[in-house]
């Protein structure tokens, strides 16, 4: 008897359109039950869902590309398929012209097959994927707008070309928004987007200074939920690196009190961003370095640098070494004593980028969903 993938399969080469559009509605509903039928699905039906996006009609185009999104939200060999099966253009044709539902399922779509995929990414951008991301920050329902504002983090995340495409298609500006104003969830993707964006990017970091986006981090992260102050924490660090002015108005919002207090209280991985974002303020910066002795930085970096995970001890170090670089209220013999580990290796305190991968929403029905941890 064969199983329902192997059924909803067998119909979805149904010469019927509704036997089409409902065995695409079921496996997307059989592909969230398990990774199982997440592959069995891939492996026999990434071409006729990508047919029926392109063909089908408009309700049958949202459950296709909500299939789609879910099966590629965990394996990259399924991310790969759908572009090389083409499914790519017509995702982006949706998000132009598709129904409100539709859209949400486009941008769900886009935003996992982009994640740690940067020949993904680049597919996108050529297929002019962003500047209809870009206008659903503003003009797509909530659920829209949340997948959206993850799909721009991770076209963006190290991909400089994008960095600047986003940019130019004015997407920081509704991003620093979405930061300021958006619900709980969407503050949090759109603070991981915005880090992305400032990644190595000096033009990135002014314009999401200048889009008022320092603010609204400060306040996501003295205010919001643990992963939103971890999100905020990696956002601001990047802004900081090497920019003396973001440096200086990240101190002057109040960042420095809240980036110590998720160093002793945060998560391990909370822990590790403060710390990097600190040494980023700290560098070559006497003002921000004394601030942070002021404030009492000195003692938890102390305590990371000697009890926290290799890679946040890393970020102590060098938050350490920053702030005493030229700071006179650190004597050498405070600093030997403290910085008795190797210092940080090349690949710590670097900018950084973070995939936003999520579970698409339910349908085109417009239900929300929830996200799994990223």
């Amino acid at each position: 008897m064969p199983t329902a993938v192997e059924t909803a399969i067998r119909n979805l080469a149904s010469p019927a359109p509704a036997a089409k559009e409902r065995a695409a509605m079921e496996l997307g509903q059989l592909a969230a039950m398990s990774d199982a039928n997440k592959v069995a699905i891939a492996e026999d039906s990434i071409a006729s869902l990508v047919g029926l996006l392109r063909d089908g009609a408009p309700a049958a185009k949202g459950w296709a590309a909500m299939t789609l999104a879910v099966i590629a939200q965990k394996h990259l060999d399924t991310r790969v398929a759908v572009a090389q099966a083409g499914g790519i253009v017509p995702l982006v044709a949706l998000l132009r012209d598709g129904t409100q539902q539709a859209q949400e399922q486009a941008a769900c779509a886009l935003r996992n097959i982009a994640a740690n995929n940067e020949a993904n990414q680049l597919f996108i951008a050529q297929a002019s994927g962003i500047v209809p991301l870009v206008a659903l920050l503003s003009d797509g329902t909530p659920a829209a707008q949340e997948a959206a504002v993850c799909a721009l983090g991770n076209l963006a995340a190290n991909n400089e070309a994008n960095q600047t495409a986003i940019a130019q298609a004015g997407g920081i500006v509704p991003l620093a928004a979405l930061t300021r104003d958006g619900a709980p969830s969407l503050k949090e993707r759109s603070a991981c987007a915005l880090g992305n964006l400032a990644a190595d990017n000096d033009a990135n970091q002014v314009a999401i200074a200048r889009a008022g986006g320092i603010d609204p981090l400060v306040a996501l992260l003295r205010d919001g939920a643990p992963p939103a102050k971890e999100r905020a924490a990696c956002a601001l660090g990047n802004l900081a690196a090497n920019n003396e002015a973001n440096q200086v108005a990240i101190a002057r919002a109040g960042g420095i009190d809240p980036l110590l207090a998720l160093i002793r209280d945060g998560t391990p991985g909370a822990k590790e961003r403060a710390a990097c974002a600190l040494g980023h303020i700290a560098a070559n910066n006497e003002a921000t370095q004394s601030v942070i002795t002021q404030a009492g930085g000195i003692a938890p970096l102390v305590a990371l640098f000697r009890n926290g995970t290799p890679d946040a001890s890393c970020e102590a170090s060098h938050a350490l070494g920053s702030i005493g670089a030229n700071n006179d209220g650190m004597t050498v013999g405070r600093k030997s004593r403290i910085l008795r580990k190797p210092a940080a290796s090349p690949a710590a305190s670097q900018p950084r980028a973070t995939p936003c991968i999520g579970r698409p929403h339910s349908g085109p029905t417009g239900a929300r969903h929830r996200r799994t941890p990223r």
